[in-house]
């Protein structure tokens, strides 16, 4: 059987050298999290960012590189969180290199740029639902043998999507999709993106961690205090083409419509402007991007 997508997840904890690890906790961010910790001498700060990164990229088949720089770490840094995702799957339903074409997108700014969009050779089958509470319309692409799949958040207009981004809870519950048939048009566009989650998660209310008065991770080692979270970074790389998410080129799989199906003319979902995207497998939610400028 073979395999359908590939998705390597990257979790662990750089603990400052001075603090033993407890086993207990080792043991239980494996077990439950599959997440690793190691002591590390972060006042070699370069030595320290090199070997980060090795075992990043390891886990990321060299994608994902350089995901902490060696200005972030100092003799001070005590804990370093480091996350990073790298996602792979074909189409289930490919695009037609030989179909692309160049096309208007609109940026929120409203200014207009030449993008490269992707074309079906064929009108197929779709996943549609359009919201008129969330003022927005959604695809779900699927990717090779149905596990995984994309799902596209166009907006009604340009500057709908704040709006969205206010309302992210919203747009993950919706599942009331109907069975359309679709002309997709869709811009490539590649993420690599570095964040910062520490002032992410202070806005989400996670602070007591980053507060050395406050934090108390005794039970990862030191005392009450020894520990605080110095830096939680994220990375994520994602490739959009014709065949897939960075995918090679592959057999297309068929999911024209039926004969017996509505000879209705069929819906342009033409993402012409910013939109959300969401990567989830067997219902999971495993990735949500933006893309304000597919050229970026």
């Amino acid at each position: 059987m073979c395999k359908l997508y590939t998705l390597k997840i990257a979790n662990k904890m750089y603990i400052k050298n001075k603090y033993r690890i407890k086993s207990k906790f080792k043991k239980l961010a494996k077990d439950i999290y599959k997440a690793e910790a190691e002591s590390i001498d972060f006042s070699n700060k370069r030595k320290a960012a090199k070997k980060i990164n090795r075992w990043v990229e390891k886990r990321t088949k060299n994608k994902i590189r350089n995901l902490i720089s060696p200005k972030s770490l100092n003799k001070k840094t005590r804990v370093v969180l480091v996350n990073a995702l790298y996602f792979k799957a074909q189409w289930s339903i490919q695009f037609d290199h030989l179909l692309a074409t160049k096309n208007n997108f609109y940026k929120i700014d409203n200014e207009r740029i030449e993008v490269e969009m992707m074309h079906h050779n064929q009108d197929h089958l779709f996943n549609y639902y359009e919201s008129s509470e969330l003022s927005a319309k959604f695809v779900e692409l699927p990717f090779k043998g149905d596990e995984a799949s994309m799902v596209i958040v166009l907006p009604n207009d340009t500057q709908a999507l704040a709006r969205l981004d206010d309302q992210i809870d919203k747009v993950l519950e919706v599942d009331n999709f109907t069975s359309e048939l679709l002309n997709v048009i869709l811009p490539k566009f590649r993420i690599d993106a570095r964040i910062n989650m520490k002032s992410i998660l202070k806005r989400l209310g996670v602070r007591r961690a980053f507060d050395e008065r406050q934090a108390d991770l005794s039970g990862i080692g030191g005392r009450r205090g020894d520990l605080v979270i110095s830096e939680v970074v994220q990375k994520s790389f994602v490739n959009v083409s014709e065949g897939g998410v960075e995918a090679a080129a592959a057999t297309s799989v068929s999911n024209t419509a039926p004969a017996s199906a509505s000879t209705a003319a069929p819906k342009d979902f033409m993402v012409d402007r910013p939109f959300l995207f969401y990567i989830k497998i067997k219902k999971t939610v495993v990735l949500i991007g933006r893309v304000a400028d597919p050229t970026l």
